[in-house]
């Protein structure tokens, strides 16, 4: 069923919910989705069902649903149309659980198709990324459209921990590097003990004065997550039942620690694939060639990340293949430079691009950085 609105309790409800009664969810947000895309993405699942809650209720009424709305808001026991009987079914791991649509290259969203098993692997390994306290109370920046809002919200509730939309009264915090760089700068915010981030690079001295810190990475085509570090400076190792792979792309080897390469990643987390899309899928999600147990059939997803091994083990965030320039006939990518820049005493973020055949750096320091964020504040 596909579930509109925005974050709220009422959402959380409807998410539960729909994954209870055995079926899929798809998020739609009717404030960040054009009514164009919210109405491909209808006809792209073919949907049974619209969730929503009462403020979007005239919104969706121009939609032309027939009697398939529900709203979580106004579900009662004399409703009719449920039954409130105890739920029996119980899904199996192979069963769809979420679709969560991407950005395309061509302008047309990508549907990424996720079973259980995947999800429930990566919020069983909540235990390991932080130690919680019984009062520990968990925020989320996440909107619910993005797949770490599943991640947040189940494996909160899985450690028994209770979760509050105000963020700024948390001790346990999951959100992206950015968001987490302003709340730190807010002095009142006294709470926060834990801190995961992911989602886009993390700055570096970002754990500075917390007592558990966590840089998560993961697309949405593995099941939210594949690797966790203790540190801002690498993306980690591989998550439980998680594979990892750094491969040359021009041949297709496996790249020694410290050659950089594209990240493959493998295990129970791999999606699907993209809905209604069998070339794309085909081409991002390829039987596993360094498989050597014939008896399990294995895939891995190409990702697009150049990353490699370094000396502990850990693999580290260089950027994307779709950011390799060349200039005087060198193979260039900008990412690498831009995390050699931000490593630098004194700055705060970077920027690099190639301008008439040269590379031009635009570094912002650290001062210029906390001016910003005091006069905003």
């Amino acid at each position: 069923g596909l579930l509109m609105g925005d974050k709220s309790f009422d959402l959380c409800v409807g998410v539960l919910g729909i994954l209870k009664s055995g079926a899929a969810y798809v998020p739609m947000d009717p404030v960040r989705f054009p009514k164009e895309r919210i109405k491909f993405m209808m006809e792209d699942t073919s949907m049974c069902l619209l969730v929503t809650v009462g403020k979007h209720k005239a919104y969706v009424n121009g939609l032309e649903l027939d009697d398939n709305m529900i709203s979580v808001e106004y579900i009662d026991e004399s409703d009719n149309f449920f039954s409130f009987a105890t739920l029996v079914r119980s899904s199996l791991a192979t069963d769809y659980a979420y679709m969560i649509y991407t950005s395309g290259t061509t302008g047309k969203p990508k549907g990424v198709i996720c079973n259980h098993v995947g999800p429930v692997n990566i919020i069983k390994s909540f235990f390991s990324f932080v130690e919680t306290k019984p009062f520990d109370i968990v925020g989320f920046s996440f909107p619910f459209i993005f797949d770490p809002f599943i991640f947040s919200l189940l494996g909160s509730l899985g450690l028994g921990l209770s979760i509050s939309l105000d963020i700024k009264q948390c001790s346990l915090i999951i959100c992206t590097p950015s968001i987490a760089s302003a709340l730190l700068c807010d002095k009142s915010n006294k709470n926060v003990r834990a801190l995961l981030v992911g989602g886009e690079a993390c700055p570096q001295g970002l754990d500075e004065n917390i007592f558990q810190f966590c840089n998560l990475y993961g697309p949405t085509e593995v099941s939210i997550l594949a690797t966790s570090s203790n540190s801002p400076s690498t993306i980690g190792r591989p998550l439980p039942n998680v594979l990892c792979y750094v491969v040359h792309p021009d041949d297709g080897s496996l790249c020694p620690p410290g050659v950089s390469g594209e990240l493959w990643i493998g295990g129970v987390g791999v999606s699907i694939g993209y809905n209604n899309r069998p070339e794309l899928t085909a081409e991002k999600f390829i039987p596993d060639p360094f498989n050597t147990d014939s008896s399990v059939e294995g895939r891995v997803y190409k990702t697009g990340d150049r990353v490699r091994w370094n000396s502990d083990g850990e693999l580290v965030f260089l950027g994307r293949f779709d950011h390799q320039v060349k200039v005087n006939g060198y193979r260039i990518e900008l990412g690498e430079i831009q995390a050699e820049l931000e490593k630098q005493a004194g700055v705060s973020g970077a920027v690099v691009m190639v301008y008439e055949e040269k590379l031009v750096a635009y570094v912002m320091s650290a001062e210029a950085s906390s001016n910003v964020v005091s006069e905003e504040s």
